[in-house]
């Protein structure tokens, strides 16, 4: 049975397919961007709940069926149903290229751009454009000009796959995917952030303070948890991560002490403030003789107050962080 839909003059044909002959985009690469559990189990209970809804775009390709898009559902219909259960799919003849852009699409749409699925999504391209240099060479001639070479970066993936693949999302992932590739970053750590942003920036402090690439995870944790992605904490966390001596780990050599880093951070600060306030007690203390009276620096009303105030809250604070200890050490 044939709709009468068209698109691009390519006719959509409604097909009756099992589940079991249904193959994966050839384009979609599962290593980058593995399958979630999670969505798999959240599309089973709206399946379970309000059935199926069959718009599944495939083609046919040397005597199978690949899916365009769609492969969580399929994992979720497998999971509910026998291998042989048929499902209702749209055949379309579609090229490669279609293959490429419609699985960008998709995953644009319906993933809300996750770190993950954006490299994936970059990564396949790349390596697409890059094995169809016709194809790269007819996205950079829609602009009036034809090149012989053509180097496979950022703009022209951007322009081959439109829409809100804008030229700095692609730079961001084809960087952290050049961070990966060199083993500078764990893509298991990096990936555990829901922003572009937050990936930037802990991709950017665990390259600058040469991070281990098996403690990486494990600071990353820390942050996802306490859902602090901003780039100053970020920072601070990983400037401050001391993993606990070998022979102290007691099986688990990934342990960060995040607590006793920030504590030596805040004692080297403590000392310096120590070292500056002696120093100006003992400026406070040299008088000077002029004009047969004693005189000593002007300090200013503001300053003064200023001063009071920020002692008060630092004895608050170191307070309340001895309080804490004392009732961790305690249990």
């Amino acid at each position: 049975m044939k709709s009468k839909n068209t698109n691009k003059s390519k006719i959509t044909e409604m097909a009756k397919i099992r589940l079991k002959d249904l193959k994966p985009n050839p384009f979609r690469n599962f290593e980058q961007y593995p399958i979630n559990e999670e969505k798999v189990k959240q599309l089973q209970t709206s399946m379970s709940e309000t059935g199926f809804w069959e718009n599944i775009l495939c083609r046919k390709r040397d005597g199978n069926i690949e899916i365009a898009y769609g492969h969580h559902r399929l994992v979720a219909l497998r999971n509910l149903f026998p291998p042989d259960k048929e499902i209702t799919v749209n055949v379309k003849d579609l090229s490669d290229e279609e293959m490429v852009k419609i699985m960008g699409n998709e995953n644009d749409e319906r993933y809300n751009c996750l770190p993950a699925v954006v490299d994936e999504t970059v990564k396949s391209t790349k390596e697409f454009l890059e094995k169809n240099p016709n194809v790269a060479r007819k996205v950079l001639s829609s602009e009036g000009s034809e090149f012989k070479r053509v180097r496979i970066g950022a703009p022209i993936i951007a322009k081959f796959l439109g829409g809100n693949w804008n030229l700095t999302k692609v730079q961001e992932s084809l960087e952290r995917l050049k961070l990966i590739e060199q083993g500078i970053v764990n893509p298991k750590a990096v990936y555990l952030f829901p922003t572009a942003a937050s990936t930037v920036n802990f991709a950017k402090a665990v390259k600058d303070f040469k991070i281990e690439k098996k403690f990486q995870e494990i600071i990353a944790k820390k942050l996802v948890d306490s859902k602090t992605y901003g780039q100053r904490t970020i920072k601070e966390t990983v400037s401050t991560f001391r993993p606990r001596p070998e022979e102290d780990t007691k099986g688990d050599p990934g342990w960060a002490s995040y607590s006793d880093g920030q504590l030596r951070k805040s004692i080297s600060l403590i000392k310096k403030l120590i070292k500056t306030l002696g120093k100006f007690m003992n400026g406070l203390s040299e008088v000077t003789i002029l004009e047969g009276r004693t005189t000593v620096e002007d300090i200013s009303e503001d300053t003064l107050k200023t001063f009071n105030r920020s002692l008060n809250y630092l004895s608050d604070c170191i307070r309340k962080v001895s309080a804490k200890i004392e009732r961790k050490e305690g249990k």
